[in-house]
């Protein structure tokens, strides 16, 4: 199930797309696309966007999910298992 979202993007992150000609939501869809590892079907693309830029996108946004302390919690209850 989708849920839409908004959000009050910082100047920073607008200006960094700004500077590097990128829609701003094209770029966090591709991150999220990356980090929950969607497939990235050239010749079926997804209509709502999301496609991921490849393994290894896929592994370094995983890599920092983990750095952050989010993959934490499921660590923990795999230990519990």
């Amino acid at each position: 199930m989708a849920r839409r979202l908004v959000l009050t993007l910082p100047p920073e992150y607008l200006g960094l797309c700004r500077e590097y000609g990128l829609d701003p939501a094209a770029l966090l869809r591709g991150f999220i696309a990356d980090l929950c590892e969607i497939p990235d079907w050239a010749d079926d693309p997804r209509p709502d966007g999301y496609t991921s830029h490849g393994a290894d996108e896929r592994d370094l946004a995983w890599a920092w999910f983990e750095r952050c302390g989010y993959g934490q919690r499921m660590e923990d209850e795999r230990r519990e298992e």
